[in-house]
């Protein structure tokens, strides 16, 4: 097998051994073969490879990690929890609640058309794709409907008010 060569930053992330960590670095920088190589040498240092887990944002990522690891370690690195943080989050979600009979995850073509419902209920005729975006902007900024009823973009507050707060009650 070819050697391979790290930075200092993808040594270090590799050797890391006190607790959690977090590798943040630009698409091809070698995320993924930094992560797949720490959770090797962790398992070949003796760690219990049913209590590592690895996430990431991409399936692809995913799917290359568990393939590496069943690689290198001669099928035995499929104990290892390797998943996105949201199939992560659909496991939590699935173990820990009792409501969670009826749950299911919503695909991109389906959010589209339960949005469009949600929004003729409660009055809103802009773009359900438009709106879904404006939604996902605001929660990858950290903004709260709080946030939002508080901005001087009038969008902002039709965005908060309807978006967020629901349909007018109707008696």
């Amino acid at each position: 097998m070819k050697e391979i060569k790290f930075n200092a930053q993808q040594a270090e992330a590799i050797s890391h051994r006190e607790g959690p960590m977090i590798v943040l670095s630009v698409a091809g920088s070698g995320k993924t073969m930094v992560l797949t190589e720490r959770v090797i040498r962790l398992i070949e240092q003796g760690f219990d490879p049913a209590r590592l887990l690895a996430i990431t944002f991409a399936k692809k990522a995913v799917l290359e990690i568990q393939f590496r690891l069943k690689k290198r370690l001669n099928g035995n690195g499929d104990r290892a929890l390797v998943c996105t943080f949201h199939s992560l989050g659909y496991r939590i979600l699935k173990a820990e609640s009792s409501a969670f009979v009826g749950f299911r995850l919503v695909q991109n073509g389906d959010q589209l058309k339960l949005f469009r419902e949600a929004m003729q209920k409660v009055g809103m005729e802009d773009d359900p794709a438009s709106v879904i975006s404006k939604i996902s902007l605001a929660k990858n900024d950290l903004l709260a409907p709080t946030d939002l009823e508080g901005s001087d973009k009038k969008e902002d507050k039709q965005l908060s008010s309807k978006a967020f707060n629901g349909p007018p009650d109707v008696g």
